[in-house]
């Protein structure tokens, strides 16, 4: 698709996190791991949360070609984008 789509690095990018991230749910993740990881840690560990859990609801939900064309659009996803915005927004809030 295209770069640079509404401040994200792609329009992928920005369509998880808009419909399919609700990046409070993910702050008992951070309040789990911030005494034991560094903040890069932190946004790995996350995006990989991130990712399977996305992954987990496409799985649920499509079916044959679609799950195939769903997937593929998630591989597009810059998770570790999304899992530094939560990261820095939560960290912000402190």
């Amino acid at each position: 698709m295209s770069d640079n789509y509404n401040g994200w690095t792609n329009y992928e990018t920005w369509r998880v996190n808009l419909e399919m991230v609700e990046a409070e749910g993910y702050y008992a993740c951070i309040e789990d791991w911030k005494d034991t990881s560094t903040p890069e840690e932190l946004k790995y560990d996350l995006a990989q949360v991130i990712k399977e859990n996305c992954q987990d609801v496409i799985q649920m939900h499509g079916s044959d070609l679609t799950l195939d064309y769903a997937m593929a659009f998630l591989d597009a996803v810059e998770w570790r984008e999304i899992a530094r915005h939560i990261v820095d927004d939560y960290l912000e809030q402190q």
